[in-house]
């Protein structure tokens, strides 16, 4: 594949195809100098210019448009500043009406060869088709995703039983986007609750979905990449930009925050599939070792035989020339390679990456948890979200300070307790957990790979149902987010009442219905191997006998991944055992999401959260701004 470094804004030029690239032989886009040719800039259903135009004008009008627009109502007096309420009709027909325009899938049944792909046809399909929603993956043939056979995947229905086509939960921010918001569809009477705490979080939360004008903006930025995507690599309709992320399931917190993207290539389902590794056979076989394998970091290597899309350097090219993105970044060198950009008129930062599909398929479970449970579970993330952030716990690249905790890491968090207490379904009930499991076996089923930015895919078991399991009902019918919130801090409070979240002895597994236990205690692993080091050293043994007799003792009792299953049994990664926190990755399974938390940021996290429990044990009067204060 052919890269192209970023050009600088006065040489950057015009996107075209031509069938040939700037350097070397094969397909591909070159780039014009300004004045050869202009992007096609034609008007179009919620183009970017007329959402550009929108923004600036509902910003010029301040915030007020955001959730003013007909028959506003007051919240409880005194509970909320005296702030307008929207009513549940009052975005609604905006909402449903003008969340989407850009272009709907229409694979072909046939997948054109990956690096010849040269479709002309043009997608008809309007927005408002009935088949616009949801957005969904092309069935997979056994010659587009090269494997042996094309039933090697199946699908999943509602009740999670088997089918013969490739699972695809479909995109959650179109379903979400298609679906009345549940922020405006409460019952009035959960606002005038005597609960405090219960009544200025719901307020809050609804104050804090995005408006109509920036859903528009949001879709006007979606077509504008997928049509000029598709246009300069003349692939038809094979790439679609669609989001993933809080963004996607309802999860914004009203505090901006980026906007994640993911360029789908609809000829590679499989995202990542072992073909394309650059890892070595001999390397590949490692993978079945918790302490090596396709979970190590290595530089990024190119790919062979992909368009130039999957490119970082080309992509950061493509979207300089696009009218409407600045400050544009290639981050290559990392297990997911994105590029930064600005969507200018909106201020909206936006990462990008190519079909790295593991947050996509993350999105899609997190709102189907969201269905379940949209006045608890989603009122109390929101709330939680706000949390971490008040207490500067939400910094996991430690741009900041020490590493601390992702809001995904958090939200797998709260919806592992909300399955401990009944108040959640376990979705990924009666997954297939093959054991053994080799990361480059291509013939299981509902398995993708991602982490492109490694020699080797990390495989990602994306199965899960979208409704609960028959005869799941909800152990509380009463119980509200406050309520859950409260009983959170209890639970994993060191000081709390009632059962306690032992660290050392147990873990959070969102895949195994909530908490379940460690094979092996925190540090336990680390305490044998010091005991056998220190009887070694005792007996005189030189460095060289002692080295070879440590590396018998650790390949013996390191638990082999492969064997793991789901992890509910006696074998966990060895990794696990050193770590102080463990929250399980639903799809990544042998992943400890909370893994790159410093020692000293987990420390912070538990003295923050006996802080907000003992400030909710005293004052049962509390309010959200309490809840907020930082400890």
């Amino acid at each position: 594949m052919d890269e192209l470094p970023p050009p600088s804004r006065s040489q950057a030029g015009t996107p075209v195809s031509d069938g040939s690239s700037r350097k070397g032989k094969g397909g591909g886009a070159k780039y014009r100098r300004p004045g050869q040719a202009k992007l096609d800039q034609r008007d179009e259903p919620g183009g970017l210019r007329e959402a550009m135009e929108a923004l600036r004008a509902a910003k010029a009008k301040g915030a007020a448009v955001d959730v003013q627009q007909q028959g506003p109502v007051r919240g409880p007096k005194g509970d909320n500043g005296g702030k307008t309420l929207p009513t549940r009709h009052q975005q609604q027909p905006a909402h449903r009406a003008q969340t989407q325009a850009h272009t709907p899938y229409s694979a072909p049944r046939k997948a054109a060869p990956i690096a010849k792909s040269r479709s002309k046809s043009k997608s008809t399909m309007s927005a408002t088709s009935p088949e616009f929603f949801p957005v969904r993956l092309p069935p997979m043939s056994s010659a587009r995703a090269g494997l042996p056979n094309g039933n090697s995947h199946v699908h999943v229905h509602d009740d999670g039983t088997n089918g013969s086509d490739t699972f695809n939960p479909g995109s959650a921010y179109h379903e979400y986007t298609s679906r009345p918001c549940p922020r405006f569809d409460m019952p009035q009477r959960m606002l005038h609750t005597g609960d405090k705490l219960e009544r200025t979080i719901l307020e809050d939360w609804r104050l804090a979905e995005p408006s109509p004008v920036q859903r528009r903006y949001t879709s006007a930025i979606l077509q504008r990449i997928t049509q000029e995507l598709n246009r300069v690599l003349r692939s038809g309709s094979r790439f679609e930009v669609d989001v993933f992320g809080s963004m996607s399931w309802g999860g914004a917190t009203g505090k901006g925050g980026d906007l994640d993207l993911v360029v789908i290539d609809k000829n590679m389902p499989l995202c990542y599939q072992p073909n394309l590794w650059t890892a070595s056979e001999d390397t590949a076989s490692s993978a079945g070792s918790s302490r090596s394998g396709p979970n190590r970091r290595r530089p990024a290597a190119k790919l062979k035989g992909v368009p130039q899309v999957y490119s970082m350097y080309w992509l950061s090219n493509f979207l300089s020339n696009t009218p409407g993105f600045g400050g544009i970044k290639a981050i290559v060198h990392a297990t997911t390679p994105i590029v930064k950009f600005k969507a200018v008129a909106g201020d909206l930062d936006c990462d990008i990456n190519v079909n790295d599909l593991g947050g996509w398929y993350n999105s899609a479970l997190i709102l189907a948890y969201c269905k379940v449970s949209p006045f608890v579970f989603r009122p109390m993330i929101h709330a939680m979200k706000k949390w971490l952030s008040a207490n500067n716990l939400n910094d996991p690249s430690a741009a900041n300070g020490p590493a601390s905790m992702s809001s995904y890491c958090l939200t797998l968090m709260v919806i592992g307790y909300l399955q401990h207490i009944g108040e959640l379904p376990n979705l990924q009930e009666g997954v297939e957990a093959p054991v053994p499991f080799y990361h480059e076996d291509e013939h299981h089923a509902n398995v993708i790979w991602v982490g492109y930015g490694r020699p080797k895919g990390q495989a990602a078991h994306i199965w899960f149902r979208t409704k609960p399991p028959a005869g799941w009902t909800r152990r509380d019918p009463d119980l509200t987010a406050a309520d859950a919130i409260r009983s959170f801090f209890n639970f994993f409070s060191r000081d709390g009442p009632g059962l306690k979240f032992d660290m050392r002895t147990q873990l959070v597994s969102v895949l195994n219905g909530g908490i379940i236990a460690r094979s092996q205690p925190q540090g336990d692993s680390a305490r044998r191997r010091n005991e056998y080091r220190r009887e070694i050293n005792a007996q005189g043994l030189s460095k060289e006998t002692m080295v070879a007799l440590m590396k018998t003792f650790n390949a013996e009792n390191d638990p082999k991944v492969s064997h793991m299953g789901t992890g509910a049994g006696n074998i966990q990664p060895g990794e696990w055992e050193d770590k102080h926190l463990v929250i399980q990755d639903p799809f990544i399974w042998e992943k400890n999401c909370a893994a790159s938390m410093s020692k000293e940021a987990i420390e912070k996290l538990l003295k923050a959260i006996k802080g907000t429990q003992l400030l909710l044990t005293r004052n049962r009067d509390a309010r959200l701004s309490d809840f907020l204060v930082p400890h």
